[in-house]
């Protein structure tokens, strides 16, 4: 029960307000939108709270292909474990629940944000600061991958 209340801490710390404004910082395409079925932006990281190991991750990310593309697995060598997580409201209550697979349809976007959909990070080290940097691999069901790096930010 402590490991969910801190993991759903470790989502819901921002406010929806805060977190448009920390994205604005990292606007610039990350992948190639030419060569790339899959563009990702606004890459960041929420630095866990002290003595915890678990924090979550948001990015935005844009299908420019003609097809559904299915985000079917996230790794990471700097972190144990990375899974796609989403809130939903149920009964005037905030539940967060682990999406096995997310389908992107053709030229769509999703936008990852605190509250919503989002990646939860296992196994953060305590000694990453503000500016730490990880790269997240992206799996998808056409068999490609996208490589994301992404910033840690401090819980605001």
């Amino acid at each position: 029960m402590i490991l969910l209340l801190s993991s759903l801490a470790a989502c819901i710390g921002e406010s929806t307000d805060d977190a448009a404004s920390l994205t604005s910082v990292d606007d610039a395409a990350l992948t190639d939108p030419a060569s790339a079925p899959i563009v990702a932006k606004s890459a960041y990281f929420r630095l866990p709270v002290p003595g915890r190991d678990v924090s979550s991750a948001y990015l935005t990310l844009r299908n420019n292909s003609q097809q559904a593309v299915g985000l079917t697995a996230f790794t990471s060598e700097q972190v144990r474990a990375i899974e796609l997580h989403e809130h939903v409201h149920t009964d005037g209550v905030m539940h967060m629940r682990r999406v096995e697979q997310f389908v992107l349809p053709a030229g769509e976007t999703l936008v990852m944000q605190p509250g919503g959909h989002h990646l939860m990070l296992f196994g953060l080290s305590e000694s990453f600061a503000e500016g730490a940097k990880i790269t997240i691999e992206l799996m998808l069901t056409t068999g490609d991958n996208v490589s994301i790096p992404m910033s840690g930010r401090a819980v605001r």
